[in-house]
């Protein structure tokens, strides 16, 4: 068992897994964008898409969403906030 299974259980661990892949992947498809932004943390050459969104868990389920005062485009805010609905089925739902 690894962690993220130990952490989010049998059901959670394989939808955190697609998320953070997800997630990836939309920072990969945007890459110039960030590469071309400067990052808050010191530590990294440039802005990653995790400086952008906050995820946090408790007993009722997971919270996903773009910091406020963010300043991503609206094509990527909209893009991370569909993946999360996908995945955690929740379109149609405010």
């Amino acid at each position: 068992m690894d962690e993220t299974e130990l952490f989010y259980g049998n059901k959670g661990a394989p939808k955190m897994k697609r998320l953070k892949e997800g997630l990836q992947k939309i920072e990969n498809k945007h890459s110039e964008y960030f590469e071309e932004r400067n990052s808050p943390l010191s530590i990294e050459k440039h802005d990653r898409l995790h400086n952008h969104y906050d995820m946090n868990t408790n007993p009722n389920g997971v919270f996903f969403g773009i910091k406020p005062g963010s300043d991503l485009k609206e094509e990527i805010k909209i893009e991370c906030q569909n993946l999360f609905n996908k995945i955690f089925k929740l379109e149609g739902k405010n």
